[in-house]
């Protein structure tokens, strides 16, 4: 493998490659052809995002100096596997597959079997840019390669990007191979709305962020908890300004908001809307769902639901979809605590207006990206998207620490997580260090 001065240029000539307009657009029409996502997401997600990721491995990257990560002075783990999700493979392998192969290890990468056009596309520019990565079997599963990948000796460790609701799976055999596994889930992220905010800034961070990828994307925010003072005034303005966003097949000139990928988020949602309206809410916009004329797939309108509360899953799950509910609050901070708490996920977090010391102290202990006054999807924010991890269900760790296996929560870096100090004694085999116990 080569130093990670090398690895460093390799990275940069990905990021530029990216970039170039035959590369670029290649990666939108497929991505589109693949997903129906819209072409505003795709630049961002696929092409944006990865490039500027590719910016912060170096000497003078601020989140590696945070968690005290230098590369000149660690060591690979060894070989690490990486399962890539259908919604983001540019973001994520931004994060994974450049930490992997940053920090000198073998990686081997799982593209999603069912993106026909954009995987070779991927694979190619991997396969031209980064040596020492290879690709698994286009046509195994993921399920097959996940297995494989945790009973395989060689491999020292598993980077998973999916659904929580079957992860927990494959926590025994992690215990049993000793395979460390580092699980990246969903989130629920909320919007926290305090009486002083810019309530024009604070609908425009909801609805850029809310509409992450039209919603399908683990990072768009997914409940809004509104004061009471500015409730009538948000929601107002919230609905105004969603009527005026085009939603329908990307092909056609104009829309942001296109196509729901699966038929199953697409019935999930339905289904949350429904509960929601029944349970007391209000429909004030949208929940129209139809089918496109090209491509058949479910299109769900931009969705505002009024007066929820934290008992219907439209607020305590993740939906996945354009569906803003709005929950009101006020001014009992511990009331507003307890209910932003109540929720499987612990991703991120965003606040607008004055955030109390107490309350931002309770955001960032319970998530790992929080912003003030701006959001994820913000454009200035996209470095922070190297921060991986989360609490709850959004993102842990399964290692043997000494004779524990242990379940590890929180923020973290890959570029850390994918290495050892260079003065650590390499570890014996992993399945040595599980049978041993």
């Amino acid at each position: 493998m080569v130093d990670y001065q090398a690895r460093k240029l390799a990275l940069a000539a990905f990021g530029k490659q990216l970039k170039e307009p035959e590369t670029r657009e290649a990666i939108v029409a497929a991505y589109m052809a693949d997903t129906s996502f819209t072409r505003e997401n795709i630049l961002y997600r696929e092409v944006h995002l990865p490039a500027t990721l590719v910016q912060n491995f170096g000497a003078n990257n601020i989140y590696a100096q945070a968690f005290d990560v230098s590369p000149a002075e660690r060591q690979p783990i060894g070989t690490v596997a990486v399962l890539l999700p259908k919604n983001s493979v540019g973001q994520v392998s931004g994060k994974s597959v450049f930490s992997s192969f940053y920090m000198g290890n073998r990686t081997i990468v799982k593209l999603p079997r069912q993106l026909s056009r954009i995987s070779p596309i991927f694979e190619e520019l991997i396969m031209a840019n980064l040596p020492g990565v290879s690709i698994a079997p286009r046509e195994e599963s993921s399920a097959s390669f996940l297995r494989r990948c945790i009973l395989d000796p060689t491999i020292d460790a598993v980077v998973i990007y999916g659904d929580d609701r079957w992860i927990d799976q494959y926590k025994n055999l992690a215990r049993r191979t000793g395979t460390k596994v580092i699980f990246e889930g969903p989130g629920n992220d909320p919007l926290v709305v305090f009486p002083d905010s810019d309530l024009e800034s604070a609908v425009d961070g909801a609805i850029r962020c809310g509409l992450n990828n039209g919603g399908q994307s683990c990072s768009a925010l997914e409940r809004f908890y509104i004061h009471d003072s500015i409730y009538e005034a948000f929601s107002a303005l919230l609905v105004e300004k969603l009527k005026a966003v085009k939603h329908g097949e990307p092909q056609e000139e104009g829309v942001t908001l296109g196509p729901i990928y699966s038929d199953k988020v697409l019935h999930k949602i339905q289904q949350q809307i429904k509960e929601a309206v029944n349970g007391g809410a209000n429909l004030v916009l949208g929940g129209d769902i139809y089918r496109g004329r090209t491509t058949g797939m479910g299109i769900v309108s931009p969705t505002v639901l009024t007066d929820c509360v934290n008992e219907m899953t439209v607020v305590r799950d993740e939906t996945f979809g354009p569906v803003f509910p709005l929950v009101r609050f006020g001014d009992d901070l511990q009331s507003l605590l307890l209910q932003v708490d109540d929720t499987r996920y612990g991703l991120n977090a965003a606040a607008y207006g004055s955030c109390p010391p107490e309350f931002a102290d309770y955001l960032e202990r319970s998530h790992k990206n929080v912003y003030y006054n701006s959001t994820a999807s913000c454009p200035e924010n996209g470095p922070s998207r190297i921060i991986d991890g989360g609490y709850k269900r959004s993102g842990f760790v399964w290692e043997w620490e000494g004779n524990n296996f242990i379940h590890r929560e929180g923020k973290r870096l890959l570029l850390d997580e994918l290495s050892l100090p260079l003065q650590a004694v390499k570890r014996i085999s992993k399945k040595e260090t599980a049978l041993a116990v």
